[in-house]
C-alpha cells in the first residue's frame, strides 16, 4: 500500500461500539472508543465498562487510548 500511513505500527483502530458485549471488545481489542451519537450521560455510564475492560486485560494507558470520550470534571460529577 502506498503511500505508507504515517502512524506506527497502524492507523488506530476505533470501535463504535453500544453493547456489553461491544464496548469490553473496544476496551480489550481496539486502540479506542468512539461513542458517536450518544449523549453525554449515556457516554458517561458507558465509559467505566470500556476501561474496566482495559485495566481487567491490562491494556489501559497501553494501547487504549480515550477518543471521544466525556470530560473528565463531567464524570466525576455523575
Amino acid at each position: 500500500m502506498r503511500p505508507k500511513p504515517v502512524q506506527t505500527p497502524r492507523p488506530p483502530v476505533l470501535l463504535a461500539a453500544y453493547t456489553p458485549a461491544g464496548l469490553v471488545r473496544a476496551g480489550t481489542r481496539a486502540d479506542g472508543w468512539t461513542p458517536a451519537g450518544l449523549d453525554l450521560a449515556t457516554t458517561a455510564a458507558m465509559w467505566p465498562v470500556v476501561t474496566g475492560a482495559a485495566t481487567e486485560a491490562g491494556v489501559w494507558g497501553q494501547t487504549l487510548r480515550a477518543r471521544n470520550a466525556p470530560p473528565a470534571a463531567f464524570l466525576a460529577d455523575v
